[in-house]
């Protein structure tokens, strides 16, 4: 027993020292490939995404496909090997379903998806304790501008494609309500860098690229039975599950890596459904810059 726990130390010492040896490119400015979309109920051939991933990052990351195929082992060794990753992507197939507490009419198309970067979070949640943002009934006049109208009292969904004024009263227009900033549009919470398990996350977007998911574990390595590197994702928790709103891909990377992972989220708070929260994200994005993703 003695010599087989010894044996057993140098083969993770030795799996530890080659892990570190390999050097992931940490470049956050590549651009992910979406040739190998997964779509809702939907499969795909993991081949395909893997072959995908390794040209992507051959030509932005490492230079060469022998160094991306390095890249793609030192992700093989921490996710347990290529069977493991086909389990891991199986895991995923079966999330990109409509889970018990799903109440939209239709899956939003990717690029309907709210789009609110993490160093963007802190602004929002001052404007939402303040009660800047009008997040309940009732809701402030849409068209008090000369120079155009909202479409929708309460989010509108192109607020990217309107002018600057237009942005400016969205921003501000939670006390412009009935109840001004006294009502309850001040009782949305938005709790950050809270641990979720990525193994009970469901999508609220049509489809997420497989070769994207890769990738990322390509540039940035992977994770199994820990916490995901990364930003956090924005979700809403509904019965001991998490219905991710912004963060699709770093979710669905750390479910290829292990669906025991875990990451971290902001949760949004305060609804009683999922559209309300998604299209206020979606709405919120677009006034202060965002566009929609590609």
């Amino acid at each position: 027993m003695k010599l087989l726990m010894e044996n057993w130390r140098k083969f993770v010492n030795e799996q530890e020292e080659e892990q570190a040896a390999f050097k992931f490119a940490m470049n956050s400015g590549a651009e992910a490939p979406t040739n190998v979309p997964l779509t809702w109920g939907g499969a795909v051939d993991l081949k395909a995404a893997v072959q995908s991933a390794v040209a992507a990052a051959a030509k932005q990351l490492y230079g060469s496909e022998d160094a991306a195929r390095q890249a793609l082992q030192a992700v093989l060794k921490v996710v347990g090997g290529e069977e493991a990753l086909a389990l891991n992507l199986a895991a995923l197939t079966k999330r990109m379903a409509k889970g018990p507490a799903y109440d939209l009419e239709k899956i939003p198309p990717r690029a309907d998806m709210p789009v609110l970067d993490p160093e963007q979070f802190g602004e929002f949640v001052q404007r939402l304790s303040a009660g800047h943002l009008d997040t309940k009934s009732d809701f402030a006049d849409p068209s008090p501008l000369a120079e155009g109208a909202l479409d929708s009292p309460n989010f509108p969904d192109d607020m990217h494609a309107k002018s600057p004024e237009t942005k400016k009263y969205f921003l501000t227009k939670g006390g412009r309500d009935k109840g001004g900033l006294d009502d309850e549009d001040s009782s949305v919470g938005f709790n950050q860098n809270q641990q979720i398990p990525v193994g009970k996350g469901y999508p609220t977007q049509q489809q997420i690229y497989v070769d994207k998911a890769l990738f990322n574990m390509l540039n940035f390595g992977a994770v199994k039975g820990g916490e995901l590197h990364g930003s956090q994702v924005i979700a809403v928790e509904a019965g001991g599950d998490y219905y991710i709103l912004d963060g699709h891909h770093r979710w669905a990377s750390g479910m290829l890596g292990s669906p025991s992972n875990t990451m971290k989220a902001a949760i949004i708070s305060g609804f009683n459904n999922l559209s309300q929260p998604l299209a206020l994200l979606r709405a919120y994005g677009g006034a202060v810059g965002n566009s929609p993703r590609a």
